[in-house]
Order: C-alpha cells, then sequence, then structure tokens
C-alpha cells in the first residue's frame, strides 16, 4: 500500500527493481528491444511449428522434427512473455507507474508472465539437451539397437513438459495473493523470479539452476563426443556422410556456445543475489541486460538456428515451399 501523503517517488538500484518511477521498463532501449525479439519469436516460432506439421519426413527424420517442433512451443511462450511486458509498459506509461505498480504485479497478466518465462526457460534447456541426445545418436552410434525410439522421446518430452510446468507452478502459486516480500518476484516490473530473501524461493532458484547447469555440462560432454567420433571416422574414411556429420557437429556446437553465453549471465546475477549480503546492491544495468537483453535472446535466434542445423528439415522445408509457389503458378494460369 502506498500512502496518499507520497507526491513523488526516485528510483533504486535494489535488485529486485528494474523499473522507473514513470513505467515498468525504465529506458528507452528496453522498450525498443522487448518488442523487436517478441515479435521476431513470436513469428518464427510460429513458422517453425507449422512447418514441423506440414514438411513430411522419413523415419529417420521424425525425431529431430518432434524435437524441433516442442522446442519452437516453448520458445513461442517466451515471446509471449515479452508481449506481455511489452504491453503492460504501454498500458502503465502514464508517468505514475511509482505509485500504482502494485496494481500491475498483482494482475493475472503479471503472474502469467512469471509463470511463461519460467516454465520457457527451464523446459528449452531440457529439450536442447534432447536434441543434443538425438544428435549423438546419430553421429556416434547410428546403427545402435539401443538408441531411443520415437515412442520413448514422445514420453520423455511429455515428462519433460508436465515436470517443468508443476516445478515452476508452485512456487508461484504460493505467493499468489500475498504482498510483494512473500511473491517470487517480489517487485520486479517484468514478472521475474528474483525472490532470494524467503528461504524456500531460494532453494527452488538453486535447484532450478542445478538442473540447467547439470544439462549444460551435459550438452557440452555429448558435443565433444561427437567431434570425438567424428575426428575418428575422418581419420579412417572420406565418405561425404562424414563430412555431413562434421557440419553438423560444428553447427550445434556454435548453437550450444550462443545459447549458453546468454545464460551466463542470468547465472551471474541469480548466484550474486544469492550468496551475498542482502544489503548489497547489484548493479541495475546488469540486470536489464539479462532481463530484457540476454535470455529472451535465445527464442528468437532458436527458430532459425535449429532449423538450419537439422538439414533434413531444412532441405524438405525448401522443397515444400518450391512446390507450393509451382502449384500457385499453374493455378493461376
Amino acid at each position: 500500500m502506498v500512502p496518499s501523503t507520497v507526491t513523488t517517488c526516485s528510483p533504486t538500484l535494489r535488485s529486485e527493481y528494474l523499473s522507473s518511477c514513470k513505467s515498468p521498463l525504465s529506458h528507452f532501449s528496453q522498450k525498443v528491444f522487448i518488442w523487436i525479439v517478441g515479435i521476431i519469436s513470436f513469428i518464427g516460432n510460429i513458422a517453425v511449428i507449422f512447418q514441423t506439421y506440414q514438411v513430411k519426413l522419413s523415419r529417420l527424420g521424425i525425431i529431430p522434427n518432434l524435437l524441433i517442433r516442442n522446442l519452437a512451443i516453448s520458445d513461442f511462450l517466451m515471446s509471449l512473455y515479452l508481449l506481455i511486458v511489452a504491453v503492460a509498459d504501454l498500458a502503465y506509461s502514464d508517468g505514475r507507474y511509482g505509485i500504482s505498480s502494485e496494481s500491475w504485479l498483482t494482475n493475472p497478466f503479471c503472474v502469467a508472465a512469471c509463470a511463461l518465462v519460467m516454465i520457457s526457460s527451464l523446459t528449452s534447456v531440457l529439450l536442447m539437451l534432447l536434441i543434443s541426445i538425438d544428435r549423438y545418436n546419430s553421429i556416434a552410434r547410428p546403427f545402435s539397437t539401443k538408441n531411443l525410439q520415437l515412442q520413448h522421446f514422445k514420453s520423455i518430452t511429455g515428462t519433460v513438459w508436465i515436470i517443468s510446468i508443476i516445478f515452476c507452478l508452485i512456487p508461484l502459486a504460493l505467493g499468489v495473493g500475498h504482498g510483494g516480500f512473500d511473491r517470487i518476484y517480489k517487485y520486479s516490473s517484468i514478472c521475474i523470479p528474483n525472490n532470494y530473501s524467503v528461504l524456500s524461493y531460494k532453494v527452488w532458484m538453486l535447484f532450478y539452476l542445478m538442473v540447467t547447469i547439470v544439462a549444460w555440462l551435459a550438452m557440452t560432454i555429448l558435443y565433444t563426443c561427437c567431434f570425438a567420433v567424428v575426428e575418428k571416422s575422418r581419420r579412417a574414411t572420406n565418405k561425404t556422410n562424414t563430412r555431413d556429420n562434421r557440419i553438423i557437429a560444428l553447427r550445434l556446437s556454435l548453437l550450444l556456445i550462443t545459447d549458453l553465453t546468454s545464460w551466463l549471465p542470468f547465472y551471474y546475477v541469480v548466484f550474486s543475489a544469492i550468496f551475498s549480503n542482502q544489503n548489497q546492491r547489484l548493479d541495475v544495468i546488469t540486470l536489464q541486460f539479462v532481463g530484457i537483453f540476454s535470455l529472451p535472446l535465445n527464442s528468437a535466434l532458436n527458430p532459425f538456428l535449429y532449423t538450419a542445423t537439422n538439414a533434413s528439415i531444412l532441405k524438405r522445408i525448401i522443397r515444400c515451399s518450391c512446390y507450393k509457389r509451382n502449384v500457385i503458378r499453374v493455378e493461376s494460369r
């Protein structure tokens, strides 16, 4: 609650705030960037989802297609989060956000935005791990009878979604209807979890981070094994499929580095907040970079990068597009 005698406010550099007194987003660059990334991610992921349903694949391409589709759905949730915050910034940019912020922070759309960003971030990392496992099976063990089959990947993918949703909704549900210090996103104007003063939220965030870190380590090991197998095959033979596998391994490693780079600032900020003194203030510029410029960027890049690294899907998308254009030309005649 804000006393009626308050007529002005001054912004703070405390870690739980990311807004100015006038609007939820404090800088013009944030306002522009969140719309750009949100729209690109929204359109790009919808395009990938539709293409994965339309493209006819051979038996060997069904599993990558399934995983890429689910990754696009997960990244699409991030685009919804960005657009919700962007629209809220327009709605609350009346110059009085500092004294009416609680109306946004308790708004169901802010709660939904927090759920979307948590579920999307966690699910995307776990799905990228599944993609890494599939790539490892295709490159390192292409003829093994012990490789995971389509039904296995369907079951694992469904389990990933269920666990991620439940895991992310539990701490969010605990803070619904409570004040700022009892919410997982506290007073964050972009509705990102940052409540490290409550022990249960701190433990939850540590577990969240450890799951993603273990996933990144596993992906690194899998891609390293892929490189080792490709290099060994290259020395033994000069067949085309070996060259193709090497190209795929290089591209996937680039994806790993790109995605991990966008997560590193998030790890730095969260670990600093968890293990530092509660009275210590974090640099708000770093928080702005992570909340708006860093972590959501994956959602805009993944639909293009992961589609480009899957040669079978990319070739069939091109063929499908060319076929449709030819049909349209024939019908117009």
